[in-house]
């Protein structure tokens, strides 16, 4: 046999015995990681959508705070026409 069919025959079973289980391996190690990502990127988005729903009742808690801010005020103005109203119907002792 011609020496260029051994050496490519070498190369040929080293390919078919090393290179390729070599390769097998790394893209199953691939694959594990690809999914082991896939999964966790669905249990984020379910979190995610969580907070998201949770963040919506902070614009509820905006405008109730708003609200609250005008609730003392006109509070505040019915404690001093009440205060009014006392000392007019209030009769002087002397």
């Amino acid at each position: 046999m011609n020496i260029g069919l051994w050496i490519w025959g070498i190369t040929l079973a080293l390919i078919a015995c090393v290179i390729v289980p070599v390769a097998v391996t790394l893209l199953r190690r691939a694959s594990s990681a690809a999914q082991h990502i896939s999964y966790y990127a669905e249990e984020m988005l379910a979190a995610g959508a969580s907070i998201a729903s949770h963040t919506a009742n902070v614009k509820a808690l905006e405008s109730t705070l708003a609200t609250a801010g005008t609730l003392v005020s006109v509070s505040q103005s019915i404690g001093e026409a009440g205060g009014r109203i006392h000392s007019a119907l209030t009769v002087p002792k002397g």
